[in-house]
């Protein structure tokens, strides 16, 4: 049996999906799919898409050049206001130029299915006399972008802007338990829906179960199990 190959892509969003205090959305499928598929997590702190684009070799490395499922987040630090002091801000053209570009490499690697999320909801309020870092009005473009690009390129999208708010988030920008746990939930109900043969219940167990092989006696296991 050869396990299913899955990338998550994207930036601290991302990065931060291994966390286990914040139910990390990443490290939940992860567990999810232990012994089904090897999950591989390249989330990049503060990137936008241009930086990604001008290093997708180097990100790449390592990385199955054919995917089963590929996890793409990325737009948070693109929708920065343009002169808030970031610099990491990236117009919405570009952004969905940069996104697109991502999709080609992708397809032409054979990755077999492609999920492109918005970048959430945002709350980081608007101190009186200081330009705001994100908004949440600028960010909706964005999103907006996203999810007509999925639809024109053929591949899925979770719409992650108008289902989330503020409660699901730990600092008006990343995400909390309950973000987290809102963003697995988003991905298990499409992948149930859209790509069933990703879903958990459609994929074989890598190796036999230990109890197949060595046929312990049933009251051992089950006092195994009681004390676990």
């Amino acid at each position: 049996m050869n396990r299913k190959r899955v990338l998550f892509l994207g930036d601290s969003l991302t990065q931060n999906g291994m966390n286990q205090e914040l139910c990390g959305f990443v490290g939940s499928f992860a567990h999810a799919y232990q012994r089904h598929a090897d999950v591989v997590l390249r989330g990049y702190s503060g990137y936008n898409t241009t930086m990604v684009m001008d290093r997708i070799d180097s990100i790449l490395v390592g990385v199955p050049r054919i995917l089963h499922l590929c996890v793409i987040c990325l737009g948070a630090n693109d929708a920065a206001i343009i002169g808030a002091g970031t610099n990491n801000d990236v117009d919405v053209e570009t952004y969905t130029k940069n996104l697109k570009q991502l999709i080609l490499l992708l397809k032409e690697r054979e990755t077999q299915n492609i999920v492109l999320m918005t970048p959430p909801f945002v709350d980081l309020g608007k101190p009186d006399g200081v330009t705001p870092v994100r908004t949440a009005e600028h960010t909706e473009r964005y999103a907006d972008a996203v999810l007509q690009l999925a639809i024109e390129e053929g591949v899925h999208s979770i719409d992650l802007f108008s289902t989330t708010n503020e409660s699901d988030l730990v600092d008006g920008i990343h995400f909390n338990s309950k973000g987290n746990k809102h963003v697995y939930k988003q991905l298990e109900v499409l992948i149930a829906d859209k790509i069933p043969d990703m879903d958990i219940v459609n994929i074989e167990t890598d190796l036999p179960d230990w109890k197949d092989i060595c046929k312990p006696d049933p009251d051992v296991v089950a006092t195994m199990l009681k004390t676990s």
